[in-house]
This record gives structure tokens, sequence and C-alpha cells, in this order.
């Protein structure tokens, strides 16, 4: 019995050394070899998926007028762009300030007790419909060159090409 053990083990040990290889180098072999025999065309298409970007405030009655205008600037489609300001137990006059903003672009959701900035979060994120969120502070601000929102909708096969094309201008 302890023969027939003895000629099994080195079996098991080459069956799993060869089942770590094929892991970890001969499934990614064999995926970049079928992926170069049979090519698979990438749509190319610019997309301007829907945005949301939720602001949690507390007390920011002094920075949030400033950040709801840097976020409209944006060069992003109106459509497709909305700021959810979530007011967690302001005492200041946060909510009037964004007054002058409401409408379909900009939305204002307030809780009179202080609940923390997670749980701001979740219920805001509950309240969004579209394609990307982007969770900022009234404290940061978006540059208009930084094209930061339209960035999030960007192509990615558009920009492998571009990246490709500049790395060839370079070499040459």
């Amino acid at each position: 019995m302890m023969g027939a053990v003895q000629r099994t083990l080195p079996f098991v040990f080459w069956a799993a050394a060869a089942l770590v290889a094929y892991t970890y180098a001969g499934y990614p072999l064999l995926l970049a070899l079928w992926a170069r025999m049979v090519p698979r065309p990438v749509r190319r298409a610019a997309i301007t998926p829907k945005v949301a970007v939720i602001v949690v405030a507390h007390n920011e009655e002094h920075r949030i007028a400033a950040k709801i205008e840097t976020i409209l600037a944006q060069d992003y489609p109106a459509a497709a762009l909305r700021v959810l300001i979530a007011s967690d137990g302001s005492t200041d006059g946060t909510l009037a300030r964004i007054e002058p903003w409401r409408g379909d672009r900009v939305e204002a959701i307030g809780w009179p007790d202080r609940r923390g900035k997670a749980a701001c979060l979740n219920d805001a994120v509950a309240a969004c419909h579209e394609e990307i969120v982007v969770f900022m502070d009234a404290r940061q601000r978006l540059l208009e060159i930084d094209d930061g929102l339209r960035a999030l909708g960007y192509d990615p096969a558009e920009h492998d090409r571009l990246r490709r094309s500049e790395q060839a201008a370079r070499a040459s």
C-alpha cells in the first residue's frame, strides 16, 4: 500500500504544478493567441453618460455657491449633468444659499440632525439614476481647463489609439 502512495505522489505534485503553471502562464498566453487570431472589433463612439455630482455639506454656506458655479461651468452638456447637494444638519443657511440654482440641474436634500457623511452619501446615491456618480466636498474646486467631467465619458479605444500615435510621433 505504501508503494502505491509513493508512486502516486509525484504524479499529484506534477499535476498540481502544471495546473498552477497553466493558471499563471498558459491561460494568459492562450487568451493572447486567441485575441490575435480572432480579433473582436471595438465600436468607437463619442459617449456622454449622465453624471450626478454629489456634494455633502455641513455648514458650508460661504462655499456652496462657488461650488455649484464651478460644477455648472464644466464643459459638459447641461442635460446630462445634475448636482445633488446633501446638507448634513447644516445650521448656517447652506440650504438657503442653494435656492437660486434649484431646478432641473440642482437639487438639495437636507436633514435637520447631523447624520455623518457616509449616511448622507448613501441616501444621496439612492436618489441618483445617472450612469456616473461623482463625490465631492464643498472645498474642492473644479477648473474649466481640467475638463474633469468630460474625461469620465472618454472612449478607451480612441484613447489607446491616440496614445500609440503620440508615442510613434515622439519616437520619430
